[in-house]
This record gives structure tokens, C-alpha cells and sequence, in this order.
């Protein structure tokens, strides 16, 4: 019989940049189709947060996380991968890591994955709570690149084969609308160039 987890928990305060976002309606993957869908049922509202390494809300997360590691006995670093701990901090710097194909977007950054199945409180940027009915208010707030404060609460699972360090959404704020994000993959058009060989083989008229 599987123990049950201990959960060691402490709730923080962090602002960044908005990686993704997700907490207007619940998502989940989709494997079929090969990206998250939204999932009223079973999904998650989520976020991945870009924190600035040199900001003081880097050196808050820094704090907490260091903090459960030790109350949890676990031997995990910020930002490493590992094949024993779980942990929702992705190193923006690492380039074994799957962010390194846009290094202007993560370089110096920790990428915080937050999730909830419980929709958390929403307020704008003026402070009011957030009209998810306004489509043009979400389209013009919450977006990709945009500055979040989010209350979380990071918390430790000590048993069971989910062993690590967790983030749960709790709350969210429009903090500064900052430049639209772009994480898309992009390509030189040189790159398309052919090589003689390509040239006589695929436009050859006779192809």
C-alpha cells in the first residue's frame, strides 16, 4: 500500500512575465491533437511565470524553495533537472532544457509552472476583479508577455513516486502590460537555400 504524502507548504508572492497563461478556463493535453485543449472536466488553470534571477521576487522564490528542500531532507537544487525530484522551476539559463530555442525570452530567468484545478481569483490592472466574460478585456490583459503578480503556494511532497517541489495558483493581478511574447519557432528564409545537387535533382524539368 502506497504511503501518504506528507505536504509541506508555504505561500509567496511572485511578479513576471506571463510564459504562458491559462486561468480563465481550465486546459489540459490533448494527445491527439497535439496541444492543450480546454478542459472544463479534468483540466488545470495554469501559468508559467518568467522571474528576472536579479528581481526581488527571484530571491523570495529562492528563499521558500531552499526552505522546503531542507524541511523536506530532498537533494535539489533551483533549477536542475533530476531523475529523484520533481520541481516546477525551470533554469531559463540551461540549454539542455527544452526553453533554450528562444534565449531572449528566458535567459535569467526562473520559469515557475503554477497549476490549480480550482479557478483562482482574478483581478485587472486597476484593481477590480476580473470580467472573464469581457472578451476583449482578456484579450487586451491576459496574454503572453504581459506582467503578472501571482499568489502561490509552493509546497513539498515528501512519499509516494511524486516526490518534489509543487506550485499551486491561488491568485492573480494585471500588474503591467508589457510587450506581447512571442515563443513561436522561427526560421531564417537563407536557411530554405538549396545546395547544387538540390537544384538539379528537385527542379530539374524532367523531375
Amino acid at each position: 500500500m502506497a504511503k501518504k504524502n506528507t505536504v509541506i507548504k508555504e505561500r509567496v508572492r511572485l511578479i513576471g512575465i506571463a510564459e504562458t497563461v491559462a486561468v480563465i478556463n481550465p486546459i489540459s493535453w490533448d494527445n491527439e491533437k497535439g496541444k492543450y485543449i480546454t478542459d472544463i472536466e479534468n483540466g488545470k488553470y495554469s501559468i508559467n511565470l518568467c522571474i528576472d534571477k536579479d528581481s526581488p521576487s527571484a530571491r523570495k522564490l529562492e528563499k521558500v524553495f531552499n526552505s522546503l528542500v531542507k524541511k523536506a531532507n530532498f537533494n535539489l537544487k533551483i533549477g536542475e533537472e533530476s531523475k529523484r525530484f520533481k520541481s516546477l522551476i525551470r533554469d531559463g539559463d540551461d540549454k539542455d532544457q527544452f526553453i533554450e530555442y528562444k534565449p531572449e525570452v528566458y535567459q535569467n530567468c526562473w520559469v515557475v509552472s503554477l497549476k490549480n484545478k480550482f479557478n483562482p481569483t482574478i483581478y485587472d490592472i486597476d484593481g477590480d476583479i476580473f470580467d472573464i466574460n469581457d472578451n476583449d478585456l482578456v484579450k487586451e490583459q491576459l496574454y503572453r508577455g504581459v506582467m503578472l503578480t501571482v499568489i502561490c503556494d509552493l509546497y513539498a511532497l515528501t512519499e509516494n513516486v511524486n516526490k518534489g517541489i509543487f506550485g499551486s495558483l491561488v491568485g492573480v493581478k494585471v500588474l503591467k502590460l508589457t510587450p506581447r511574447l512571442n515563443t513561436d519557432m522561427t526560421v531564417n528564409l537563407d536557411e530554405f537555400d538549396l545546395d547544387e545537387e538540390e537544384l538539379s535533382y528537385f527542379l530539374d524539368p524532367d523531375f
